[in-house]
């Protein structure tokens, strides 16, 4: 695909150059956000700009970090959260879903109708939906009526989460010191195992095609109530992906690890297998000393699949690997807001250059011009002169670093 998209809605849009542009897009953030003053020339990027966030499912960690990553580059917003409902499907059986107690949904409007009424107030929508395809459905109906505006997916059922996929790719490359516009190719050599919900994990269904794609063998290990949808096979098949199945653990690169949604997709029968299952195929010390994996990693929360470590239960510290050097699943966290930045400046700023911003704020910045050519900057002094020489800029007999 083209390096700048209208919409976010699944890792099948992520090609290599795309990759490349997001490396490149999360380096210039970090870059200027450290830098002095940095803070405050990304708050450019999206000044102006309003994000709306509408979050049917629950969520800690997308919600807040895109949030946040909204308000770091200078955007306005608001949001709404949903709550649980329970209903009795066409075949009888009970069901969770959730509504926005807020939205004119209450009334039994239309979503095409609300996602419409959403878009005259905001430019970028991020939805997390329950229903897989809803967030597809929902820039299709903006697309069909040339709505000039954006939408990210945040999770959509057990369909997608792209900007998760994002989060764990970049964790990925940064533990392996691996830069993906001139080391890709170290990728096709490196193995990754799905250790717990392969059958209804979003995030197993955006990373699997994606590091597929990439040359990574893929490993699935589960029961076979959780194993990967034989639907949602055949993108890996297109993708020439190396991958097999299995029930037992065994080595691999990377392990990737994930909560059943037990009480969501699963009955009361299947629940207490997978619930054993888990017990025998926790993410241990001793499973880690044994497999020997470079990196783990969980989308989170988690459950019994690693163990917590706990500073007033000495019992879980001979068992959590949460202080071990593999345990990648805080970082991941960390990378959460970067990420998401990223994310939201090349879909609703695509030709906002954050180094031309950098450029301009920092000329503002100079005070003085030594003979030597040096300037004096404002915030850090006298410093080699970036450009050609300022010829408006006062002069200055003799700066700090050639006064004698």
């Amino acid at each position: 695909m083209d390096a700048i998209a209208k919409h976010i809605l699944s890792t099948s849009q992520f090609d290599l150059p795309f990759l490349i542009k997001f490396m490149r897009t999360v380096e210039e953030i970090k870059k200027i956000a450290e830098a002095p003053g940095g803070e405050h020339l990304l708050l450019e990027v999206l000044r102006g700009k309003m994000v709306g966030r509408f979050f049917w499912p629950p969520s800690s960690r997308t919600f807040h970090q895109f949030s946040v990553a909204a308000q770091k580059l200078g955007a306005g917003g608001d949001s709404e959260r949903g709550l649980p409902k329970e209903i009795i499907d066409s075949e009888g059986k009970k069901k969770i879903v959730f509504e926005l107690p807020f939205s004119s949904e209450m009334k039994g409007a239309f979503f095409e109708d609300e996602i419409r009424a959403w878009a005259s107030a905001y430019y970028v929508l991020i939805l997390r939906h329950h229903e897989e395809g809803y967030v597809t459905r929902a820039a299709s109906i903006l697309d069909s009526f040339q709505y000039d505006r954006h939408v990210i997916n945040a999770g959509d059922g057990p369909g997608q989460h792209p900007s998760q996929a994002l989060i764990d790719l970049l964790t990925i490359l940064y533990h392996f010191h691996i830069n993906i516009e001139r080391e890709w190719g170290r990728l096709k050599d490196m193995s990754i195992a799905f250790i717990g919900d392969n059958r209804m994990g979003r995030t197993v269904h955006s990373l699997a095609p994606l590091l597929g794609r990439l040359g990574f063998k893929i490993i699935f290990i589960s029961l076979p109530i959780l194993t990967y949808p034989i639907d949602k096979l055949r993108e890996l098949d297109e993708s020439g992906t190396r991958y097999e199945f299995r029930e037992t653990l065994c080595h691999a690169d990377i392990f990737y690890v994930t909560r059943p949604n037990i009480g969501d997709y699963f009955p009361d029968e299947e629940a207490r297998i997978i619930d054993e299952y888990l017990k025998q195929h926790a993410i241990t010390q001793e499973v880690v000393m044994k497999y020997q994996p470079k990196l783990v990693l969980h989308p989170f929360p988690r459950r019994k699949e690693i163990p917590i470590w706990l500073p007033g239960d000495p019992a879980t510290h001979h068992i959590s690997i949460d202080h071990m050097p593999q345990a990648g699943y805080f970082q991941q966290m960390d990378y959460g807001v970067l990420v998401r930045m990223a994310l939201l400046k090349m879909v609703a700023a695509p030709y906002v250059d954050i180094g031309d911003l950098y450029a301009s704020r920092w000329n503002s910045t100079y005070t003085r011009q030594c003979i030597c050519g040096r300037v004096e900057n404002s915030i850090l002094g006298w410093n080699e002169c970036p450009q050609p020489p300022y010829l408006f800029l006062p002069k200055a007999l003799n700066c700090s670093f050639c006064k004698t």
